[in-house]
């Protein structure tokens, strides 16, 4: 091996280095975060995690439509990125509070450095103005906030508990006139059915 090849090849290796890093470093700008539904739609999120999932959200009236969350983690040459830790991909919105993990995806990115939120996210609250983003290591995405999602909740006060704040909160409610944030069955009346909704998740927690 002659002088030029012996230094040529610390050369490549160096050269290499910042490429390999550089693959797998986020870049917020060619991420993207969106939902599969084309229509306004409620999902009601509980702290024990057994409220819609975002899979089977609700339209105004009852029915339901597909509303996944889809997100794709690139780099700054917009490849897919593998092995993102839920962790570290959250949804956020005001006025609502999740449990820990209650705001996760629900698998690390693929290898397009895909993944989505379907399941039901666990925590309380109530966020009725599209206001719904996601976040990147605590950077939100580019296209946040995220259309068509309402959140609501029978933990209205957003404490991780739905108990007896919660019900003389809804008891007020009923004898109002109807707003979103109670109207856990959506469709514009508050009634029966959304007293059977709140009692389900009554003195449910985060797990």
């Amino acid at each position: 091996m002659n002088y030029r090849q012996r230094h040529l090849v610390p050369l490549i290796i160096t050269l290499l280095i910042p490429v390999v890093a550089f693959g797998n470093i986020p870049d917020i700008n060619n991420c993207s975060i969106g939902t599969r539904a084309t229509e306004d739609v409620s999902v009601m999120i509980c702290p024990h995690c057994d409220g819609y999932a975002y899979s089977a959200a609700q339209l105004f009236g009852g029915a339901y439509m597909e509303a996944t969350i889809e997100v794709y983690i690139r780099n700054s040459a917009g490849q897919g990125i593998p092995g993102i830790d839920p962790g570290d991909i959250l949804l956020g919105a005001p006025n609502v509070v999740f449990c820990p993990g209650g705001n996760e995806p629900d698998y690390p990115t693929d290898p397009n450095g895909y993944t989505q939120f379907a399941l039901p996210s666990c925590g309380g609250g109530c966020s009725e103005n599209f206001e719904l983003g996601g976040y990147l290591s605590g950077a939100p995405f580019l296209q946040n906030p995220i259309p068509h999602i309402k959140i609501n909740s029978p933990d209205t006060n957003a404490d991780l508990v739905v108990n007896l704040i919660d019900l003389s909160a809804f008891t007020a409610a009923y004898y109002s006139p109807t707003t979103y944030c109670f109207d856990y069955y959506w469709d514009g009346v508050m009634n029966l059915l959304d007293l059977a909704l709140f009692s389900q998740h009554y003195d449910h927690q985060c797990q």
